[in-house]
């Protein structure tokens, strides 16, 4: 087979037979770096772990050579007896599966483009142009990551025992190897101007149910972009981050990573004791895809924009059932609504996708962190006054009594809470999904109803309840004083 000769010139095709098989060449060793990279200059393909080895084919026969210049004949006896794939060109490294893997697992070998000494002829046929000439007469994708264009393009060699990506360059030696994902489980798009390269979209993220995939909750976040930006974007965030799955060690994340492309945004705070360190803020859609293809799973934000960042725009109520008993988490929230409407301020209503509710209070950002939490206080003091038996503001639980507690702790500055339609790091993939008010029901009321699987029906058949949220906004001046007169005319 001579397909790849044809690729040439005909005087270089000339000049190439002529050529003496090279007795040896020397493969390129990968070298580990910490960091991925992305060039356009650059082609990413796939790569095996395997044995690799230099096969000559002349007129004394087939040689297979370890990159170590040992004789691999006697090991792999069938690809020195299948003269036929030697015909691509004189000299070639190709990888096998080692000789110890299990008996049941076919041994494979995958040509990679030849690799003759640099006085070859071949060398001008570009690696573009090679790729497709070896895909013919393989029947195999190539195999490597190299400069596009470039006329030599040498294999580099295996780093680790991982799916890793290997590069080199024309005439140099090698520049990099990444401990990356493998190009065939591997994703190149373009979203809101910006490439992502998404990895590992088959990784198993939530085990349960089947199996839900990183590209399954990259595909969510990208659903949800709409609605989830209206509430996320501008607002620094605390990632959770769980990179194996759920079901494997995980972590929270307030500082932005340097390593973030500078497309996803960042907020510069201070810290109570003056130190300042920058979060990670979500502004597009490109950027929430980053983040899922990171391994967040969830995304809590501060209760203020950065661009105001002492006045918080939101007051949340967190509602969570004492124990298995759910209707009281519903009847709380109406409470919650109730009073709001007496002060009126509006007030809308979320699953937190884990056990309760969210009653959620849109401000104007006018006061600040201390006025709106001490509000919150109050006016929760005030609902457990008025139904001492179901509600608490006690914060330790030994002292709650089975009463539900309500939380407003999280209106402090600094403190954050679960964004509209993010999944939650539980099984089934629950959502935070916001919902009308006439959706609220105590003999129904599931906190986990949507996940993953019927979210995306949802909104195509309901429009995002808290759509308006913003437009509604108010400010507490003057529901403070109509709270302090209730509270002692209570």
């Amino acid at each position: 087979m001579n397909r790849l000769l044809d690729k040439l010139p005909a005087k270089q095709k000339k000049m190439l037979r002529k050529q003496r098989t090279p007795k040896w060449t020397a493969p390129m060793l990968a070298t580990l770096t910490k960091e991925r990279f992305s060039d356009f200059d650059w082609i990413f393909e796939r790569k095996l772990d395997g044995e690799r080895c230099l096969v000559i084919r002349d007129r004394h026969g087939v040689r297979l050579l370890s990159r170590n210049r040992q004789r691999l004949n006697d090991s792999y006896p069938e690809l020195v007896s299948a003269r036929c794939c030697w015909d691509i060109t004189r000299a070639k490294h190709c990888t096998m599966r080692a000789r110890w893997a299990p008996a049941s697992i076919n041994r494979r070998c995958r040509i990679f483009p030849p690799s003759l000494n640099r006085a070859s002829a071949a060398n001008a046929l570009s690696v573009n142009n090679r790729q497709p000439a070896v895909k013919v007469c393989t029947g195999s994708n190539p195999l490597l990551s190299r400069r596009s264009g470039s006329p030599n393009g040498l294999v580099t060699g295996v780093c680790d025992t991982r799916a890793s990506l290997v590069c080199a360059q024309t005439n140099q030696r090698p520049r990099s190897s990444r401990s990356v994902p493998t190009a065939d489980d591997k994703r190149r798009i373009k979203i809101d101007g910006h490439w992502l390269e998404l990895s590992n979209k088959d990784k198993i993220m939530f085990p349960e149910n089947g199996g839900i995939t990183k590209g399954r909750l990259i595909e969510h976040y990208r659903a949800v972009a709409e609605p989830l930006l209206r509430h996320a974007r501008g607002r620094p965030l605390t990632l959770h981050r769980l990179p194996d799955g759920i079901d494997k060690d995980g972590f929270y994340q307030q500082e932005r990573p340097d390593y973030f492309p500078g497309w996803v945004g960042s907020s510069r705070v201070q810290r109570n004791d003056g130190s300042k360190f920058e979060h990670t803020v979500c502004n597009n859609e490109a950027a929430l895809a980053y983040l899922a293809n990171q391994g967040v799973i969830t995304m809590h934000g501060w209760l203020s924009w950065q661009s105001r960042i002492t006045k918080p725009d939101r007051m949340i109520y967190d509602l969570d059932p004492p124990g298995d008993e759910l209707s009281v988490v519903v009847e709380a929230a109406r409470s919650v609504r109730a009073l709001m409407q007496d002060l009126d301020l509006p007030a809308y209503v979320m699953t937190t996708g884990s056990r309760g509710l969210h009653v959620c209070v849109p401000l104007d950002a006018t006061a600040n962190f201390d006025d709106v939490r001490a509000f919150a206080q109050i006016s929760a003091e005030l609902l457990a006054s008025r139904d001492p038996d179901q509600l608490t503001t006690e914060q330790r639980k030994e002292k709650r009594r089975g009463q539900l507690y309500l939380d407003v702790m999280c209106n402090g500055r600094g403190q954050t809470a679960v964004l509209p339609y993010c999944t939650r790091a539980l099984p089934g993939a629950p959502v935070a999904t916001p919902l009308d008010w006439d959706e609220l029901s105590e003999s129904t009321f599931d906190a986990q109803r949507y996940n993953l699987w019927n979210i995306q029906r949802r909104m195509r058949q309901k429009e995002d309840p808290w759509v308006d949220m913003d437009t509604a906004a108010r400010g507490i001046v003057q529901a403070r004083a109509a709270l302090d007169s209730l509270r002692n005319g209570q």
